[in-house]
């Protein structure tokens, strides 16, 4: 019996996850688990040194364009069509469908990924009127402040409510 009170102790033993080596974003509104600086938006893990954390930053995160299942070079652009479904193209090619050019802040230095009328292009800060591209809503700033999937892309925008 006291066996069994024991083990049943043991199992209901509470151990803090570890994180490992996983890299989260992170800003004021979300912070890194405990024991985790945020560093460049990117919480780093316990220890790394300054060399590993300068090859993850966000932008290593989301390199290049999503694009169905694959990614597109920052030189081209997604197309997304009922026919052809998701490819990587360059920009002069006809898209019957939608396309962008970026899907997320890092993909535009200085200005935002907007999205808007079947496209998605690099603008100046602050003058997109439509939804801005996003990964997640710590991207979304403003009155639109939830990242929503876009239907039948691999993309997300800033919203104030999912359509």
């Amino acid at each position: 019996m006291i066996s069994l009170v024991a083990l049943a102790v043991a199992a209901c033993r509470y151990e803090a996850p570890d994180y490992g080596d996983a890299r989260f974003r992170c800003d004021l509104a979300h912070p890194c688990p405990s024991g985790q600086p945020c560093v460049d938006g990117l919480c780093q893990p316990p220890g790394a040194d300054d060399a590993a954390r300068d090859g993850a930053s966000v932008d290593g995160m989301y390199d290049g364009i999503a694009c169905g299942v694959g990614t597109c070079a920052l030189d081209q652009e997604c197309c997304v069509d009922v026919v052809g479904g998701a490819r990587c193209q360059a920009p002069a090619e006809s898209c019957t469908g939608i396309s962008t050019r970026c899907d997320g802040p890092e993909d535009c230095p200085g200005g935002e990924c907007c999205l808007s009328a079947g496209s998605g292009v690099c603008t100046a800060a602050g003058t997109c009127v439509t939804a801005t591209a996003c990964h997640d809503s710590g991207d979304c700033t403003g009155a639109a402040t939830t990242c929503c999937a876009i239907l039948m892309t691999s993309w997300r925008g800033c919203f104030q409510t999912c359509p």
